[in-house]
């Protein structure tokens, strides 16, 4: 049994983990990276482990952001004999990033040859099988059960036991309950033996950046001048708990009273929240489409380009701001994780290359096979 990270080794972006357990050959994620090379080698893969893609057996995908999906349709299109696995929500949520928002489709293409990876999306999220948390399920001489990571809804870890051996993978996952999603659930007694878990803040201080003290009282500062606010947030799905932070403080009277309006790429992944049960809009968070000019708001937007953003730019009292934050795990979190499953070996991947500090874990590298 082993390990070969394809991509998102010792990097963070284009995660996509090879497990071969007993001949069963398994994929952990299909992302990309930003800028040049963005897939993961599966050149490599295909010339050193299996003879094609097509030779993979199961596919997980552990939740809907870009650097864990972004070349699943690549995969899921060659991979004609694999099941595919994710939760509900992240089906959904894929849908939304490739087919929806286009991500992965530059401008620069014909449309035929647009329209041709369309299909290769759709066809791709039309193989994705939603599984529930918690129920285990089979496939040869392996059992699998995936818990809740928190960070997006439909986030899991992936559990995979062998003859008492117990394989667990975390994919991004959180310790702190948000507005939103919720802290990591995984069973109180569960052990494990092997571990391979997402390192981003494994040595270096961050994770649950979530002091918006700051955030709030330059808002609060700039309404009371009589501003009104372009607040730009590129990764939408972490954008969604900001809304809900932004409604919670109005409630309590901590922000200017105004009004939030979302801009029509943000609106879409709201009604994905809606329609899996999550509430985000309310009296004080609305589509763009409903803005009262006449009133102090706050629009929230991915997009400073559209259309109505770049109209109300075009008053003289707009005020720009740009946030970011992480929903991933706290330094102090992830060591808490690793002591509580007490592993016999931890693989750490999504992690910048810089940070090899604890000599007890295997610090991966794309491309090197690490035996399980």
């Amino acid at each position: 049994m082993f390990l070969v990270p394809i991509g998102g080794g010792n990097e963070i972006g284009a995660s996509c983990y090879y497990l071969n357990l007993d001949g069963v050959n398994i994929l952990l994620d299909c992302g990309v990276r930003y800028g040049q090379l963005p897939y993961p080698d599966y050149q490599y893969l295909t010339k050193n482990y299996i003879d094609g893609l097509w030779e993979l057996d199961m596919i997980f995908i552990s939740h809907a952001h870009y650097d864990h999906i972004g070349s699943f349709p690549y995969v899921a299109s060659r991979a004609n004999r694999a099941s595919v696995y994710s939760t509900l929500a992240t089906k959904k949520l894929t849908n939304l990033q490739l087919y929806l928002f286009k991500k992965g489709l530059p401008n620069l293409f014909s449309t035929s040859f647009n329209h041709l990876k369309e299909l290769e999306i759709l066809n791709a999220i039309d193989v994705m099988n939603p599984i529930p948390y918690l129920k285990s399920f089979k496939y040869k001489n392996l059992s699998f059960q995936i818990f809740d990571a928190g960070h997006v809804p439909g986030a899991a870890m992936i559990l995979i036991e062998k003859d008492g051996k117990k394989i667990l993978y975390t994919g991004d996952f959180s310790d702190k309950d948000y507005l939103i999603t919720t802290s990591y659930n995984i069973p109180t007694d569960l052990k494990v033996d092997i571990l391979i878990v997402s390192g981003t803040y494994l040595n270096k201080s961050g994770g649950n950046k979530h002091d918006f003290n700051d955030l709030i009282n330059e808002m609060n500062c700039k309404l009371r001048e009589g501003f009104n606010i372009v607040l730009n947030y590129r990764h939408l799905t972490k954008g969604i708990e900001l809304i809900k932070l932004l409604d919670k403080n109005i409630e309590k009277g901590n922000l200017y009273p105004c009004k939030v309006y979302l801009d029509e790429s943000v609106c879409n992944v709201v009604d994905v929240y809606e329609d899996l049960d999550y509430c985000v809009y309310s009296r004080n968070v609305q589509p763009i489409s409903s803005i009262n000019v006449n009133e102090p708001y706050v629009i929230v937007s991915d997009d400073t380009h559209s259309q109505m953003v770049q109209y109300l730019q075009g008053y003289s009292n707009i005020y720009k701001m740009h946030t970011d934050y992480s929903l991933h795990c706290s330094t102090k979190g992830l060591h808490e994780f690793i002591n509580r499953l007490s592993p016999e070996k931890v693989f750490v991947v999504h992690y910048e290359d810089d940070m090899k500090f604890h000599s007890e874990f295997i610090y991966t590298e794309n491309k090197i096979l690490y035996k399980l």
